[in-house]
């Protein structure tokens, strides 16, 4: 589950900045950005049922994170998720769009 992965390495990014004491760059909570929200739900709900079993131990974790206060989660539409670029395959206005906002220019 990516979810997981994204607050595993929240965590650690955040604490490593507090660690070299550039506590400024720190918000609590660190938000994550994602573009599904039934998985916002069941993080935030606790919501266990038949179809999300197999993954009850890696929620578990995000939720108890969630809980102290470390993360949060936040919807974004999938039209404005800057980070599909990296990772689906996008039209070439979606993708000529996400380039500008990125400021990544073609030469």
């Amino acid at each position: 589950m990516a979810l997981c992965e994204a607050v595993r390495e929240t965590i650690w990014i955040t604490s490593l900045l507090q660690e070299v004491d550039l506590t400024d760059f720190v918000s609590k909570p660190s938000i994550i950005f994602m573009d599904n929200q039934s998985a916002i739900e069941i993080m935030k709900n606790s919501v266990s049922t038949e179809r999300n079993k197999h993954f009850v131990v890696k929620c578990k974790f995000v939720q108890e994170k969630i809980k102290l206060n470390q993360i949060g989660l936040c919807y974004v539409s999938s039209e404005k998720n800057l980070a599909d670029i990296f990772l689906k395959t996008l039209s070439g206005v979606r993708t000529n769009q996400q380039r500008k906002q990125l400021g990544i220019i073609h030469l």
